[in-house]
């Protein structure tokens, strides 16, 4: 019994990853007009991350994803690459080209949270995008989106964005 609960654990942790993050796995949220009209300071209107695994470079560590975010007052897709590492022992996500992150928990295999000051969202790196987005609610210290895991195409990969 003790050997079948070792071995069900074990695989737990394989499924999730070294930091927490389920390899291959989407997250995601679409708030209703009901939700949103309860909430007039939260400007995401829809959030979505990808997991997709171990980064596979040597400047970063831990998992890496993609997070795509769509707005109240705008109907553009903006997306960003993230880069995940455990510190402190929590596990933190951060964006592309210092545009700050999130601390990411579990509530469940199916349910995470993601805590920000605000990261910047927008289509790339290279100052080619003049509109970025921050991913907080207006005059909010921090903002907590609520995830749950959904299938892959609700997250495509930025590549086929």
């Amino acid at each position: 019994m003790i050997r079948a609960k070792m071995l069900l654990l074990g695989a737990a942790f394989v499924a999730l990853g070294s930091t927490g993050i389920a390899q291959q796995s989407c997250f995601a949220r679409d708030y209703s007009a009901d939700h949103m009209r309860k909430t007039p300071n939260q400007m995401v209107k829809s959030i979505a991350i990808r997991f997709e695994g171990p980064a596979n470079d040597k400047s970063s560590t831990g998992d890496w994803g993609d997070v795509t975010a769509y707005f109240t007052d705008t109907p553009n897709k903006f997306t960003q690459t993230l880069y995940c590492q455990m510190i402190d022992g929590k596990q933190w996500c951060g964006v592309e080209c210092d545009g700050g992150g999130a601390e990411v928990t579990w509530k469940d295999r199916d349910t995470i949270l993601i805590k920000t000051e605000g990261f910047i969202v927008s289509g790339g790196c290279d100052g080619s995008e003049t509109e970025t987005r921050f991913v907080k609610d207006l005059n909010a210290k921090s903002t907590t989106f609520r995830l749950n895991r959904t299938s892959m195409d609700a997250c495509p990969p930025l590549d086929a964005q």
